[in-house]
């Protein structure tokens, strides 16, 4: 059941990430089998353990894992468990660049299909505005994430690559799902702990 109910490409897509991680309560619900989320991750805990002595049982249930690993965090921010200690947001560009390989049929969703949680996470987006060109989306949200993570870490995601948006060449294109190059962020920290400044001067 869990090979064929994981190999779904439902789980690499950006809507699911939400929904999974805001709702108060998931129950999957697959043919005539159910569970609940808490038993889903329990339940691939388990296998993962029972079968780390087969290799290759053991590297698909860490995909599996890897699928529903964000969630699993998000959710543990949204509601802590009472014996848990409150967990930290990650950074913005962190979370952008993490649904990067997530797929969307339309590519202001790479945002939109994330707004849930970043109101939760205390950020203040313009509304979704599906009439705005793409490369305006990414912009707004490069540059917020330059305000919220305080630093420029969105850059690293920039690839320099072609893209069919008419991005800036400071804007990375949240579309491609292929991940950018890495880089060695401690390579460049030569200013440390000063604040950063930044201006953006016109339409590029």
């Amino acid at each position: 059941m869990f090979f064929s109910f994981f190999a779904r490409t439902v789980f690499e897509r950006m809507w699911c990430v939400q929904e999974m991680a805001v709702a108060r309560r998931v129950r999957i619900i697959w043919g005539k089998s159910s569970m609940d989320w808490e038993q889903l991750v329990s339940g691939l805990d388990y296998i993962e353990t029972v079968g780390s002595t087969i290799t290759s049982s053991a590297a698909y249930f860490r995909l599996f894992k890897d699928r529903v690993a964000l969630q699993g965090m998000l959710r543990n921010i949204i509601y802590p468990k009472k014996k848990q200690g409150s967990a930290k947001w990650p950074p913005l560009a962190s979370l952008l660049d993490t649904t990067r390989n997530r797929g969307a049929t339309n590519p202001k969703d790479k945002v939109y299909a994330l707004n849930g949680i970043f109101e939760l996470m205390g950020i203040s987006l313009p509304a979704a505005d599906y009439s705005k060109p793409v490369c305006e989306i990414y912009q707004e949200i490069t540059q917020i994430a330059f305000l919220c993570d305080q630093n420029l870490n969105m850059l690293y995601q920039v690839t320099g690559l072609p893209n069919e948006h008419n991005l800036s060449s400071w804007v990375p294109d949240l579309s491609d799902t292929k991940p950018p190059a890495i880089l060695m962020h401690e390579a460049f920290h030569a200013s440390r702990a000063s604040p950063i400044h930044w201006r953006i001067q016109g339409p590029h």
